[in-house]
C-alpha cells in the first residue's frame, strides 16, 4: 500500500490523530495571514468561499457556473455550533406562531443538542439508535438508516437535524436516507453537520440536493485553523442567514469571522487537498483514509480487551473515523502511553446535557423499536457508550502514513505490557482473556 501524492503542510505533527488537534499551522503561515492588509478583507472572504465550493460535491462542476454562487450560498462563522446556533434561530423564525417538531439523535455532538435546546422552540424528538449502532460489525449503518426511517415516520418532524459522518462511531449517513425525508415530506427541513465529513469522505451533489443546510468546519478534517465554521444553504434566495455575531467589524458589512490568520489559512489548506482536480483528488483521499482506518484495525488484532465499536465492512471503516473501546483498567493504560509518545487522541465519555425543566415535556426521547412508548426527560446523554469502557477515537487523515498508523496501533497493544507503570498486572491480563 502506498500513500496518494500530496503537498505536505510544513509545521504538522504526524502523531496528531485528532481531528480538532490537527489544525496546527506553521508559524511563517499565521505571520504571513495576520499582515494581510485589511482592505484585503474582502478578497479573502471571497476566496474562503470559493474553495469551500470546490470542496463540496466536487464532481458536479457546472453547477458552479450556473446559477450557482459561493458568494451568495455560504456563510462564515467562528465554529460549526455558533453556524448551528444561527440556522436554528432562521428556521425557527420561519416557523413563528406554530410549535415545529425537530428530529434528531443521541449520536449529535453535546454542544448541539444544548444549541438546540437553547434555541428550538418547539418539541424535541430524540431518536435512540446509539444502543443498535454502536460495534455492530455486521449491519450497523443498516441500523442507523432503518432507526431514522421508523423515528421519521413516527414523529412526522417539520426539521430534521443529523450528522453526515457520525463523530463517536465514524458511520455515514446515506443519500438513500436523506432522500427518504425528502420524498416522504418534500417541505421538511433538513440540516446535515458535515463537521466529520468535509475532507475526510466526499460530499456527494445525490446527498446535497435533498438537503437545505450543511453545516462544515474548517479547522478539523480541512486542515485549517480554528474559527473557520460554515454554513452552505442550498436555497439562498429563501434563507438569508446574517452571521452578525462574528463579522468583521465594518459598518455595513457582514462577512463571517474577523479572524483573517484563519481564512488564509483555510484557503492554503484546502488547495493543497484539492489541488487542480478536485472531485478525483478528494475520492482519492477518502479511499486513503479508509484503508488507514483498515490498517489500524488489522495492527489491533493481537491486542486483548480491544474492541473496535465503528461498524465495519469487510473489515474496513466507512470514513477515516474509527473508536476503540476497552476496559476502564486499559484505557488508563492506552491513555498514559499515548501521551507518553505525545500521540493525542480524543476520550469519549459521557456527555451530559442538562435540559431546562419543562412542565410541558418538550423534549422527548424516542426509543428505537416497534415505539411502544414516548418518554418524557428532562436529563439527557447524546453520546453513550457504556460505563464499563474506555472509548478512543483516532481520525486517519490524507498526511498520515501507514506506517504511522501500525506505529500507533503498535503503541496501543504494548499498553498492555509496556514496561513499569505503563502495562496491565497479569492478572488483569488474566481477566480480559477469559
Amino acid at each position: 500500500m502506498t500513500d496518494p501524492p500530496r503537498s505536505d503542510i510544513d509545521g504538522r505533527d504526524p502523531r496528531c490523530f485528532d481531528c480538532a488537534s490537527i489544525a496546527d499551522v506553521p508559524p511563517a503561515l499565521v505571520a504571513e495571514a495576520t499582515g494581510r492588509p485589511s482592505e484585503d478583507w474582502d478578497d479573502l472572504v471571497a476566496s474562503a468561499r470559493d474553495i469551500l465550493a470546490r470542496v463540496l460535491a466536487p464532481e458536479d462542476r457546472d453547477s458552479y457556473r450556473e446559477g450557482y454562487e459561493p458568494q451568495s450560498h455560504f456563510n462564515l462563522f467562528t465554529n460549526t455550533t455558533s453556524a448551528l446556533s444561527r440556522v436554528l434561530s432562521r428556521i425557527d423564525r420561519e416557523y413563528q406562531g406554530s410549535s415545529p417538531t425537530l428530529l434528531t439523535t443521541d449520536l449529535e455532538f453535546a454542544g448541539c443538542v444544548a444549541a438546540i435546546d437553547d434555541l428550538w422552540s418547539g418539541p424535541v424528538a430524540i431518536v435512540q439508535v446509539a444502543s443498535a449502532v454502536v460495534g455492530d460489525q455486521d449491519d450497523g449503518d443498516s441500523q442507523l438508516h432503518r432507526g431514522l426511517v421508523r423515528a421519521f415516520n413516527y414523529v412526522k418532524p417539520s426539521v430534521v437535524f443529523v450528522s453526515h459522518v457520525v463523530r463517536t462511531t465514524g458511520q455515514v449517513l446515506s443519500s438513500e436516507t436523506v432522500r427518504y425525508f425528502r420524498e416522504a415530506n418534500p417541505r421538511v427541513i433538513i440540516v446535515l453537520d458535515g463537521s466529520q465529513a468535509v475532507g475526510n469522505i466526499v460530499v456527494e451533489h445525490d446527498l446535497l440536493r435533498y438537503v437545505d443546510f450543511y453545516i462544515g468546519s474548517g479547522h478539523k478534517w480541512l486542515g485549517g485553523m480554528p474559527s473557520t465554521g460554515f454554513v452552505w444553504r442550498r436555497e439562498a434566495a429563501r434563507w438569508e442567514v446574517a452571521d452578525p455575531a462574528q463579522s468583521l467589524a465594518y459598518p455595513g458589512f457582514l462577512g463571517g469571522t474577523g479572524n483573517a490568520a484563519a481564512w488564509k489559512s483555510l484557503v492554503r489548506s484546502v488547495g493543497d487537498m484539492i489541488q487542480d482536480r478536485p472531485g478525483s483528488r478528494l475520492r482519492e483521499i477518502q479511499r486513503h483514509n479508509q484503508r488507514l482506518g483498515k490498517a489500524f484495525c488489522d495492527s489491533l488484532v493481537d491486542g486483548v480487551g480491544l474492541r473496535v465499536t465503528t461498524p465495519l465492512l469487510d473489515g474496513e471503516p466507512p470514513s477515516g473515523l474509527v473508536t476503540v473501546a476497552m476496559p476502564v483498567a486499559l484505557g488508563k493504560a492506552v491513555q498514559l502511553r499515548l501521551t507518553t509518545h505525545r500521540y493525542r487522541a480524543t476520550a469519549l465519555g459521557y456527555e451530559p446535557v442538562k435540559w431546562r425543566p419543562s412542565t410541558s415535556s418538550r423534549c422527548k426521547v424516542i426509543c428505537d423499536g416497534e415505539w411502544p412508548h414516548v418518554e418524557s426527560v428532562d436529563k439527557f446523554t447524546p453520546a453513550r457508550p457504556s460505563r464499563a469502557v474506555k472509548e478512543f477515537r483516532f481520525c486517519f487523515h490524507y498526511w498520515h502514513t501507514f506506517a504511522q498508523v501500525a506505529e500507533l496501533g503498535r503503541v496501543i497493544v504494548e499498553s498492555q505490557t509496556g514496561g513499569p507503570g505503563q502495562g496491565l498486572p497479569a492478572d488483569a491480563l488474566d481477566q480480559m482473556r477469559s
